[in-house]
């Protein structure tokens, strides 16, 4: 009676029949179908995209979040973090060599081409601070960027944004890496005329590197290395900075581009006022997610363009003096390269968001007159009066005429630095006064 009993149970506690819970063939499909699409969807949103290079930048102290590995909505910020202490030593110690080439410059008087040292410094410190800004509001940003990219599921799949991002980022800190090892190599070339030299490599180049520590402090094995961290993270921080922007707008380019996708490629529905106004709303959602990035990262912007553009003043000031052996022409070739190349990116990654918003202005001034509405008419107002693009702390947006205003500030720049502080053309030799220190 009991075997019984418990027979009964457990053919109650059965599951049903497999037959009744199977799914069938068709439905099987369907749900494998939007699976896939699901997991195609979630490796093109930003999160999944710019997760490798957002980890890879709090190796050197920049974007102090937690739980980046995790899904978008478990990212946070916590001021109390290993990761924010990491960053604000990597700003102290850029603050802290930007000091000492500011009191190296009172006591030894101003040097044209030092002060893109200090400048150098100076701007990283900057961007090191307003990465926290950024970090404190990425998990804001993130939740908005999902919020429309739920909105806009019916506008087909996006382009790879994680391969894309992994290749840019690649590329950067594989040339800047290339060029951040011309510098040191320089520097050891340059102090064969020390002193110091005969006693220690090492310490001969870090003299000449690093002169704005070393005029002041004795030198030290264990101060050279942190000296030298400091360089690196700093000289890391300046590269990831450009990185960071054109990443940004190009994932902003991305959606706007799924935006004039659509627009094309309903042509049938041109009528229907329910879809205009569907189109406007979507592109209002995409103006505000734009407006809140831009506001997050403007200052960024700001920053990277005025240092890169007075970096490469120095350099065309620089390209005019006669250069002493092929290592000292390859790292000044390489290095002015790799500037050109990085202000035409951000220019050209920023220009093409601009581009990309304004192009359903072409469909939609193309729309019939009998299907004309006053939701296509409010659409053209906003993308008329409302342009879209990175800005520069709202002082200037990023677009293609911005880049022959830059052309400009640039030759503008290069007379008065002509003007006011002359060079020596003639052929030269590395000065022990003015390279070496402590001989």
């Amino acid at each position: 009676m009991v075997s019984f009993r418990r027979r009964r149970r457990r053919e109650a506690m059965k599951p049903p029949d497999a037959k009744q819970r199977k799914p069938s063939t068709v439905a099987w499909i369907e749900m494998a179908a939007v699976e896939r699409q699901d997991a195609a969807g979630a490796r093109n949103r930003l999160h999944e995209g710019t997760k490798p290079v957002v980890r890879a930048a709090q190796l050197f102290g920049v974007m102090p979040l937690r739980c980046i590995a995790g899904d978008w909505d478990g990212v946070r910020f916590e001021w109390r973090s290993i990761a924010v202490a990491f960053s604000a030593l990597n700003a102290a110690g850029a603050f802290l060599s930007m000091a000492l080439w500011l009191v190296k410059f009172c006591v030894d008087g101003i040097v044209v081409d030092k002060t893109v040292y200090m400048a150098f410094y100076f701007c990283t410190f900057l961007c090191t601070v307003h990465f926290m800004k950024v970090a404190r509001n990425w998990p804001s940003i993130l939740k908005e960027w999902s919020f429309v990219e739920t909105t806009m599921k019916n506008y087909g799949t996006e382009e790879n944004l994680k391969r894309k991002f992994l290749w840019m980022g690649g590329v950067s800190f594989l040339v800047g890496t290339v060029e951040h090892i011309l510098f040191i190599i320089n520097g050891l070339y340059q102090s064969e005329v020390c002193d110091s030299f005969s006693r220690s490599r090492f310490r001969a180049t870090m003299e000449v590197l690093f002169s704005n520590y070393f005029t002041f402090f004795s030198f030290n094995t264990i101060a050279g290395v942190l000296i030298k961290m400091i360089n690196v993270l700093a000289t890391f921080t300046w590269i990831y900075t450009d990185l960071f922007i054109s990443i940004v707008s190009h994932a902003l380019t991305v959606k706007f581009r799924q935006f004039v996708t659509r627009i094309k490629t309903n042509t049938d529905r041109v009528g229907h006022q329910k879809f205009w106004r569907e189109i406007r709303e979507d592109y209002q959602k995409l103006y505000g997610l734009c407006k809140k990035v831009d506001k997050c990262i403007s200052f960024l912007v700001l920053v990277s363009f005025m240092h890169n553009i007075f970096f490469l003043c120095i350099q065309l000031y620089n390209s005019l003096k006669q250069r002493k052996g092929l290592i000292e022409t390859a790292y000044f070739v390489y290095s002015f390269a790799f500037l050109v190349f990085r202000i035409i990116a951000v220019s050209m990654y920023g220009a093409l968001l601009h581009d990309e918003a304004q192009k359903p202005l072409e469909y939609l001034h193309n729309v019939p007159t009998e299907y004309y509405c006053s939701e296509v008419r409010r659409l053209i107002n906003q993308i008329y009066t409302c342009p879209v693009g990175i800005t520069g702390s709202g002082f200037f947006v990023v677009s293609r005429n911005f880049m022959l205003q830059i052309a400009g500030t640039i030759v503008t720049f290069e007379l008065m630095l002509f003007q006011f502080a002359p060079i020596d053309s003639k052929n030269r030799i590395y000065n022990k006064t003015e390279i070496c220190i402590n001989d």
